[in-house]
């Protein structure tokens, strides 16, 4: 949803320390100096971004008959109408967890968007949706830093203001997380002249904790989060978590800035609770830190105050009243050692050749960063990060690249900064790096940050796709670590794809994976009442996952008269063009994206009556119900297939660098049709989805008769079933003849905002011209 921002490089012959201002620090000494109109202008000319958490439910009243919900919330910044957003739906729970983020950004958002507001609804697939309460969360219009707010519970109001109870009388609430960017054009350089190295040792409360607890640390943009530890169940009452963070500062434009800890529960109510919160001056810790070696660490007891939740706005500081006024929440004891950037840019790099230059040339060529990557278990595309600090192109980062990347904030905000910063300040072997790190919550991880924008076509509200973890293993083997084209094209690599798939597939088709189903069905909230059977009559896992549905139905066939509407092929993520050209300017990547290489160098297809042809996807994802159907109807002329690699179809990948499409397995089946002329239908394997099977229509009785397996020759009608995929998401392509086809606007205009229409099955995606 958010992009990064991109690094510019520096005149190396530039004194950056003394002569450069980094831009979060520039901004918050010019609002100190500027007057409050021209700072609100100055506000409004940035590109201001607010990130909202939706984390889960409690206490939701069943509105079903069984005394349970299908709820899911719909999240609207009031910035705008068409801001707004819809999470999944959580199947038969009172207390969902969705684990959601939205992001808003937009010019002088702060001050133009004054609340958002969550709607929860219960679904209901027989009549409209019960509306179950609405939370309204006030947002910060003048934040003077970036900052996060506590996890916190908001509580459920129903349409008249009164608290919504469950049916035992407890509160509803949803549980959220702002955090506040100010400006994301200026954020890509952070000068420091020193690395503040922050361990949180340890807290004693005044009183004990109820639930388990977290400390956060915050800096500027800078922001860190120790694990969560349970009360402590002894006399002392006190936590230890002995954990370090990492802070880049700099000693003249932090003078004025204040580090701000708090101690939160994961368990904290907007309405009533407190946090532990205190603060210590930057210009404090660079005075008893005088020892710039590191060796003279500086310990402290940072006294905490109670905090009203609902009062944490990103506060500098505790004035005189509020420290009188505030009770003591009790001391956190933290100890700060610092390294000078004049030494850092002498060692660091060094540190960095010992531990990863396994070719012993004194450099860190790419190969090696792909390595250090896999060893530190980084959710990152390592090819970008290599080539974005690689400025000579060399295939190679020397020292002075090195110097540069560690001003770079999205090196900063990375998990890879924390690690290299251990490895080189405390030593210590690459397996123990991880264990006393605080996680940074200032950039997204690699499953967030990449999650496509998708619209519900039913709804109009863009929904957030969950992708599995099984999925996420495969791309962070393969896509995330960022082997590039060469290295994920390797015989080597495509022989690990098939022997995950196949070992997968055989795996799935064991009864004993039977097992897993009832887990999958909770993980994707799938409704199970649309099935012919009970998820527990199936006798294994692959059975269930190409389950057929009541389709008639559930997925009834629109226009059943009309031979000229075009219905969608799945229940999918869907994406078309005019012209399969169009495709590759902004979706489709990949050097030898072409209808000849879709087709095969053997094919016996007429290709050329395809040319510019429309070209549209169907993109099914693991949870979806994964058996297709005819789009159109005809006489399939041809079928052929084409072995191949099994890559992804997500467009994580789709959009990188491999020709997914040209280069997995796949079926190419040519329909004839009066109407239309030829259609060119073209059944994509991918990751953990080695097997599919062609059908040409369901048996009659789909819960005991197997379906029709498909002959060339054959008669097909519209929207009768045409296959299924074992085990995993994958994805179909229809190429149409030139200007036969016409798309729905609606679906059109999704595609040029680059947002994919969740679609259903039968239904339609265009007409015939």
């Amino acid at each position: 949803m958010g992009g990064c921002c991109s690094g510019s490089s520096k005149d190396p012959d530039t004194n950056v320390e003394s002569a450069e201002i980094d831009a979060e620090s520039k901004n918050n000494m010019q609002r100190k100096n500027q007057s409050p109109q021209k700072a609100s202008e100055s506000k409004d000319a940035s590109i201001n971004r607010i990130t909202l958490y939706v984390i889960q439910a409690k206490n939701l009243p069943g509105y079903d008959i069984g005394g349970t919900s299908d709820p899911y919330c719909v999240v609207t910044f009031d910035v705008s109408e068409s801001a707004r957003y819809r999470t999944s739906t959580a199947r038969r729970e009172l207390n969902p967890v969705w684990n959601a983020m939205f992001v808003q950004e937009d010019r002088g958002l702060f001050s133009r968007n004054r609340q958002i507001t969550i709607d929860v609804y219960d679904h209901d697939s027989l009549s409209a949706d019960d509306f179950i309460g609405t939370a309204r969360i006030d947002t910060n219009q003048q934040p003077s830093m970036h900052y996060a707010t506590p996890i916190q519970y908001v509580s459920l109001l129903d349409k008249k203001g009164n608290a919504v109870m469950d049916d035992n009388g407890r509160a509803s609430a949803i549980q959220i997380k702002l955090k506040y960017t100010l400006d994301t054009h200026e954020m890509n350089i952070r000068q420091y002249t020193h690395i503040m190295e922050a361990t949180v040792k340890k807290v004693r409360p005044v009183h004990a904790l109820q639930s388990n607890s977290y400390v956060t640390l915050e800096f500027g943009a800078q922001n860190y989060e120790t694990k969560r530890l349970e009360p402590p169940h002894d006399d002392d009452n006190e936590l230890i978590w002995d954990e370090v963070a990492y802070v880049f500062a700099h000693h003249e434009l932090h003078q004025n800035f204040q580090l701000k800890v708090s101690v939160l529960s994961d368990e904290l109510d907007n309405a009533r609770d407190h946090i532990g919160t205190g603060y210590i001056a930057a210009a404090d810790i660079f005075e008893q830190c005088s020892d710039e070696s590191a060796s003279s660490p500086y310990t402290t007891q940072i006294a905490l105050r109670e905090v009203p939740v609902s009062l944490d706005k990103g506060l500098v500081d505790f004035d005189d009243d509020e420290k009188s006024s505030a009770a003591a929440f009790g001391d956190l004891e933290i100890e700060f050692r610092l390294r000078a950037k004049k030494v850092v840019d002498k060692e660091f790099y060094s540190a960095l050749v010992r531990t990863f230059d396994r070719d012993d040339d004194g450099t860190i060529d790419r190969n090696e960063v792909m390595q250090m990557f896999a060893q530190l278990e980084i959710p990152e595309d390592s090819d970008a990060f290599f080539q974005r600090f690689d400025e000579n192109k060399d295939g190679e980062w020397d020292e002075t690249e090195v110097v540069r990347m560690l001003q770079d904030t999205d090196f900063q905000s990375s998990e890879l900064a924390p690690q290299l910063m251990s490895i080189y300040l405390r030593g210590g072997d690459l397996g123990t790096a991880r264990g006393h790190l605080m996680s940074g919550f200032t950039g997204e991880s690699a499953p967030t940050s990449k999650i496509p924008k998708v619209m519900d076509r039913r709804t109009g509200l863009l929904v957030q796709e969950h992708i599995p973890g099984y999925v996420w293993f495969a791309f962070k083997l393969l896509y995330g670590q960022g082997l590039g084209r060469t290295a994920v094209s390797s015989k080597a690599t495509q022989t690990i794809l098939s022997q995950m798939s196949s070992k997968r597939g055989r795996a799935m088709d064991d009864p004993s994976s039977k097992s897993q189903i009832s887990e999958f069905v909770k993980q994707h909230n799938l409704d199970t009442k649309i099935l012919y059977k009970k998820p527990e009559q199936f006798e294994t896992f692959n059975d269930f996952f190409a389950r057929p549905i009541q389709v008639d139905d559930c997925r009834p066939l629109d226009s059943p008269e009309d031979e000229t509407v075009v219905v969608s092929a799945a229940d999918c993520r869907f994406m078309c063009w005019e012209s399969i050209l169009d495709s590759t300017k902004f979706w489709v990547k990949g050097e030898q994206f072409t209808v000849e290489n879709l087709c095969g160098s053997n094919s016996a297809i007429e290709i050329e009556k395809y040319m510019g042809g429309s070209f549209c996807i169907f993109r099914l994802a693991p949870q979806d119900y994964h058996r297709w159907h005819w789009p159109i109807g005809g006489t399939v002329k041809r079928i052929e297939h084409i072995d191949g690699a099994l890559y992804s179809v997500n467009p994580i990948v789709v959009k990188g660098n491999i020709s997914v499409y040209t280069e997995n397995k796949r079926a190419v089946i040519e329909i004839e049709n009066e109407a239309c002329g030829g259609c060119l239908m073209f059944v994509i394997a991918a990751t953990l989805v080695g097997s599919y099977k062609l059908f040409r229509t369901q048996g009659d009785a789909p819960s005991r008769k197997a379906a029709i397996e498909l002959q060339e020759g054959d008669q097909i009608k519209r929207g009768d079933l045409s296959g299924e995929f074992r085990f995993g998401g994958s994805t179909i392509l229809c190429l149409f003849e030139s200007k036969k086809v016409n798309f729905d606007d609606d679906i059109v205009r999704n595609v040029n905002a680059n947002v994919e229409t969740l679609l259903r099955a039968r239904t339609r995606i265009g007409k015939i011209q």
